[in-house]
């Protein structure tokens, strides 16, 4: 182990009701507090899907 938590960066998925979002990173789903707010993609971002970063414990899924 090199370390407690594990950051991730993906697809924001969905919150839920303790705070906790879920994001997906390829075929993995992924359930951790979020590091910062990541503000909605706008008509002049391009981007049609939103992101999200999270840190998360090993198993907190």
């Amino acid at each position: 182990m090199i370390g407690r938590y594990s950051s991730v960066h993906g697809q924001y998925v969905s919150s839920r009701p303790d705070g906790r979002v879920v994001v997906r990173v390829g075929p993995s789903l992924h359930v951790g507090r979020p590091v910062s707010a990541v503000p909605a993609p706008g008509p002049a971002s391009g981007s049609a899907m939103p992101t999200a970063a999270l840190s998360a414990a090993p198993g907190a899924a």
